[in-house]
């Protein structure tokens, strides 16, 4: 009986402050106007923030992240690629 936290590292979009957006990286053929939101528990992550995800038992753990699109400003969005990075932290106790 674990407890578990988690800790995301990365570039927060600055069009979607608090919203747990992930910038995505620039380029020729990058998307614009979207970003990649990072959920925990179906609500947005914090960056830079540990928070806990849990309690492990028995060596097997199930963390309920989900990553998606999200649309970061009112402007046309413009097609193109899409990659985002984050790294991750867990700590148990």
């Amino acid at each position: 009986n674990t407890n578990v936290n988690l800790l995301l590292d990365g570039q927060e979009d600055s069009n979607a402050p608090g919203e747990g957006v992930l910038a995505i990286q620039e380029g020729v053929k990058a998307a614009k106007g979207v970003g990649v939101q990072l959920l925990y528990n179906d609500r947005p992550t914090e960056f830079e923030k540990a928070f806990s995800v849990g309690n492990s038992m028995n060596g097997r753990f199930t963390i309920p992240l989900v990553a998606r699109y999200y649309r970061t400003t009112e402007m046309p969005i413009k097609s193109g690629d899409v990659s985002a990075q984050v790294v991750y932290n867990l700590t148990y106790k």
